[in-house]
């Protein structure tokens, strides 16, 4: 198994999300052999040097809806699903330009998981909310199970 679990974030707020995901996933020792991690600060085209056509991506991210804070968003991309318009950030391009590009490159076939935890806060002065820090065990229980089911019907 050839996964890429991606964390995006820093070290402000709630934006802090995908980087302790993946800093905790890398502590359990039930994580197969052959995952791997990225944490990403800004250049979202960052992962796509670090894949091939059989990587399974992972990624982790805060997000902002209508849904409350600490909500987990999970959702499997794919090539043929319309992905939505996305501006430039502050940082340069997204996700979803990253995304674009990949599939117009051929570079995905594996499968592609998203999972998006609501979040309260962005004051960059202010620490994680609780609601958010509250998530974290049942993405990483959501993680693994799926790493581990996979594991399975790779048998």
């Amino acid at each position: 198994m050839n996964v890429l679990i991606v964390g995006f974030g820093s070290y402000q707020a709630d934006d802090q999300v995908g980087w302790m995901v993946l800093d905790q996933l890398q502590e359990l020792d039930t994580i197969p052999s052959g995952v791997s991690f990225l944490k990403i600060n800004g250049n979202a085209m960052a992962w796509l040097s670090q894949i091939n056509s059989d990587t399974q991506l992972i990624f982790v991210d805060a997000v902002r809806s209508e849904k409350s804070a600490g909500f987990i968003h999970c959702m499997e991309l794919s090539a043929d699903m319309p992905l939505p318009q996305s501006a430039f950030s502050s940082h340069g391009l997204g996700l979803v330009e990253s995304l674009k590009l990949a599939y117009s490159l051929d570079l995905l076939d594996a499968p592609i998981v998203f999972y998006g935890v609501e979040s309260d806060e962005d004051n960059p002065l202010v620490s994680i909310s609780q609601s958010v820090l509250e998530a974290i065990p049942d993405v990483l229980k959501q993680i693994e199970n799926y790493l581990l089911m996979d594991v399975k019907n790779s048998v």
